[in-house]
């Protein structure tokens, strides 16, 4: 994961005309791991998939950070990224006992991969539509 995020820092493109591409492209890939995931028997390819996925999740964050932080003032930062983090974390937990608690839909591990896809896959489309 670090190594992904030391990766983005030095990628020379410019971020403002391609992010949307290269995040709703990374997004592709991460969902197209989630059905690996779900798909194979195999354990060590399974915990592949997870290296990637997890390195790839590393590589977004610079890059969106930069994206939000490139319209901000400094003094504003802090706040937006206080809230941001606050905002996913409340998004995690609901998207979290919507699919895995009892009090919600209460899917069994695989079914919860597929959901985890069409989620990967609709933020996939959307960013995709964005870069058009």
């Amino acid at each position: 994961g670090a190594i992904a995020s030391f990766t983005a820092g030095y990628v020379k493109i410019r971020w403002k005309l391609w992010s949307e591409l290269v995040i709703g492209m990374v997004t592709a890939f991460q969902a197209g791991l989630l059905l690996l995931m779900n798909t194979t028997s195999s354990i060590w390819l399974c915990y592949a998939a997870y290296v990637l996925f997890r390195g790839s999740y590393q590589f977004l964050v610079p890059i969106a950070t930069f994206q939000i932080s490139a319209s901000l003032s400094k003094e504003l930062c802090a706040l937006v990224f206080g809230v941001n983090t606050f905002l996913a974390t409340v998004l995690k937990t609901i998207i979290t006992i919507i699919v895995a608690d009892k009090r919600g839909l209460g899917l069994s591990v695989h079914p919860q991969f597929y959901v985890y896809f069409g989620y990967f896959t609709v933020l996939a489309v959307v960013y995709l539509l964005a870069a058009v």
